[in-house]
């Protein structure tokens, strides 16, 4: 046994009152991005954190708004159409294998995204915006007999060097040393996966193995992940290779904290969160939940927080504006244009849009017409507020052609629709193909001038 010199002994110490020292001073002043502004937790405490004055979502405070809310679900569609693509390996090119960045598929009657190669590099989709809360829940499957590796991305940040930086959350069905070197495998929390500089941060393997080395495809209920993150603390869990109901085993879990090692400093404050996959074929993912402002309707009226549980709209109790946006922020509705400020009694609207959009995702069958009332729809008063002549009509259509560049896009439907509208709000859609289409309609509205 080798005994610490005193100098080893101090460094240590150092360390510890220095994490300590940074964990308090951050209690007041948190580390975050740039854009980010403290805003104090809770009355009369110098507890802060940091997050954007600006929170855009689906706020909404009329029923017509909160339909259309409701037609609007972040799915895989969009991971796969408007999501970074990343691909590494431990040479400092990055894409490391822009070849492996197309390799992907998606599937929009099961909506679901599939890596199509056994992949030399670690490979991915990495969200546009950033976050650090939220709840991400997701089932992870193959239907390929291979043994590597499927994850989460928990964490992704980009250096001043330009250099990604990943934290990842990854269950792999071998010990194999392309899948990671020298450790077990199974269930591992691993700072830049399959970069030079990897790094083991919490090995979850004894809590939940490979269970021999079979390949994925003998476990067609897969593996369910579930990523907690709050701030600096992370937490993950997962199910057992064994257990056909995919149930959270809550022995599995893993905690991070993100002071708890310099390498993990980039990650403080709101980065990307994402998917990934090494070595794996036909690697896919179920998302459950994913808590944030992504599929939540906040209802401005009553306070009410609706989630999309992966078959329905459903009230969270446990949601608020309170908790989940916060006293101080300003509300933007995207689609709306609405701008409202959260006071400590409850929002207040600010700015009133010009214009405003209602979106419709409709399957129309073969010469079937669908017809949409905005009177109705709105309300006679707030439709007396716009400026109904000027209403524009845009209709898209699903690409389904597998040869086709633009297959899971959403194009023009001038050659397969007719549609029109008239003055008095009344508009017609109709399905003049021989098959049954995926529309997604789009009505902008025009405010009459003040």
């Amino acid at each position: 046994m080798v005994t610490p010199s005193v100098k080893d002994k101090t460094l240590v110490q150092d360390n510890t009152v220095n994490q300590r020292i940074e964990r308090e001073v951050s209690k007041s002043f948190p580390v975050g991005a740039k854009g980010t502004v403290p805003f104090i937790k809770d009355d009369n405490s110098r507890s802060a954190e940091m997050s954007q004055i600006l929170k855009t979502g689906e706020f909404i405070e009329t029923d017509a708004e909160l339909n259309d809310s409701k037609s609007r679900i972040t799915t895989m569609a969009t991971v796969f159409n408007e999501w970074t693509r990343f691909s590494h390996t431990t040479s400092a090119n990055q894409p490391a294998i822009a070849s492996e960045l197309n390799t992907w598929s998606y599937d929009s009657a099961t909506d679901t995204i599939k890596c199509g190669i056994n992949s030399s590099s670690y490979v991915g989709f990495i969200s546009q915006k950033k976050y650090d809360k939220y709840v991400h829940e997701v089932i992870l499957t193959s239907t390929d007999s291979d043994n590597d590796m499927i994850g989460l991305v928990i964490a992704f940040a980009v250096d001043t060097n330009g250099r990604q930086h990943s934290l990842s959350a990854i269950r792999t069905k071998s010990a194999e040393g392309h899948v990671l070197a020298g450790t077990a495998a199974g269930w591992l929390i691993v700072y830049n996966y399959n970069q030079s500089d990897e790094k083991v941060i919490a090995d979850g393997s004894s809590l939940a193995g490979t269970e021999g080395s079979s390949g994925w495809n003998l476990y067609p209920y897969g593996t369910k992940v579930r990523i907690k993150r709050d701030g600096d603390i992370i937490e993950a869990w997962t199910s057992q290779f064994s257990d056909v109901t995919a149930t959270i085993d809550n022995n599995t879990k893993l905690t991070v904290d993100l002071q708890s090692d310099a390498v993990l400093s980039i990650f403080r404050g709101p980065t990307a969160y994402g998917f990934s996959a090494f070595s794996q074929a036909a690697a896919s993912y179920k998302v459950l939940l994913f808590s944030e402002t992504a599929n939540v309707i906040y209802d401005l009226r009553t306070n009410t927080a609706y989630i999309y549980n992966g078959t329905a709209w459903v009230v969270d109790a446990t949601k608020s504006l309170y908790k989940e946006v916060g006293v101080g922020r300003i509300l933007h509705n995207k689609v709306t244009g609405k701008l409202y400020f959260m006071e400590s009694d409850g929002p207040k609207k600010i700015l009133e849009a010009a214009t405003s959009q209602i979106n419709s995702k409709q399957n129309l069958t073969s010469g079937q017409i669908w017809d949409y009332d905005i009177v109705t729809a709105l309300g006679a008063s707030e439709a007396a507020k716009c400026d109904l002549t000027k209403t524009e009509v845009q209709v898209f259509v699903l690409d389904t052609d597998v040869g086709s560049g633009t297959n899971g896009y959403y194009v023009d439907a001038g050659a397969v629709a007719g549609f029109g509208f008239k003055e008095d709000g009344k508009i017609r859609i109709v399905n003049q193909h021989t098959d049954t289409l995926s529309f997604m309609i789009r009505i902008i509205l025009h405010r009459k001038t003040l």
